[in-house]
Order: C-alpha cells, then structure tokens, then sequence
C-alpha cells in the first residue's frame, strides 16, 4: 500500500469513528495537531507525513503491514489508546 493509498485508509477510518463519536474524534483531533507540533520536523511537513513515519515505524518494529497498523489504531477496543500507540 503506497503512502496515498494509506492516508485514504487513515481519512476513511477517521471518518467512521467521526460518525460513531463526533464528541471524541475532536478532541482526537487536537492531541494529533498538539503531537505533531512537538515533534522536530522540516517545515513543509504536515500532520499526516508525521502521522505516516510513526505508522511505517510501528508497521516494521512490530512486523505488521501499514494497513493493518492504521486498521488496529481505529480498532474500538483500542481507540482509546490512539495516542500512546503512535507515541510509542
């Protein structure tokens, strides 16, 4: 799955939990916007090319592909921990 391909997964999967609870995907929102503003990167990166670093780390230190580490951060039983998993 090429980095396009996979940000489509990631808006995909944003937007299903937005429809299941507004209330916490804003407040998702905002930690990822605060975490990305954290961490040193060029200027033109955005949120996403962050985002997508972490995914490719967490995909080869765990041994699993892309898709199916984006798939698990949106899992519900695992939402609540979105955060801590791409702080890892």
């Amino acid at each position: 799955m090429d980095k396009a391909e996979l940000q489509a997964l990631f808006d995909l999967k944003l937007q299903e939990f937005r429809e299941r609870d507004p209330a916490k995907v804003r407040f998702l929102v905002e930690e990822l916007v605060e975490w990305a503003s954290l961490i040193p990167s060029p200027p033109t990166s955005t949120t996403w090319d962050m985002i997508y670093e972490r995914i490719q780390d967490l995909a080869k230190r765990f041994g699993f592909t892309e898709e199916r580490v984006v798939n698990d951060l949106f899992d519900p039983a695992a939402i609540d921990h979105f955060m801590f998993f791409l702080q890892l």
